[in-house]
């Protein structure tokens, strides 16, 4: 126990380090290619900057909200099993008891 205690933080602070990384390698170019061409336009460097990071913000509230748009059927499917599904079966199943117990059946 001991030794897992010891052994899983550096392997968890790895993974952390090396998603990081990832993630840098990946956006790296894209920001350097953005703040080079706002300089060269004439934008000061602040600007730029602040063009890059609200991107990013957007880019992320967009990854987001894609994320929780696919959560949202998964989260509707048990209203829809309690309490839409035994309605629409009552709507339809009701003319039919009714027509059966009108003929006297039983």
């Amino acid at each position: 126990m001991l030794v897992l205690m010891l052994v899983l933080p550096v392997y968890i602070y790895r993974w952390m380090r090396a998603k990081r990384l990832a993630r840098i390698e990946t956006q790296l170019p894209d920001a350097l290619t953005m703040v080079s061409g706002a300089l060269r336009a004439g934008a000061s460097l602040s600007i730029a900057l602040d063009n890059l990071v609200a991107e990013q913000r957007r880019n992320e509230r967009f990854q987001r909200a894609e994320k929780l748009a696919m959560e949202a059927p998964i989260k509707l499917v048990g209203p829809l099993i309690i309490f839409i599904f035994p309605v629409t079966f009552i709507v339809l199943a009701f003319p039919i008891v009714m027509k059966f117990m009108s003929q006297g059946g039983m």
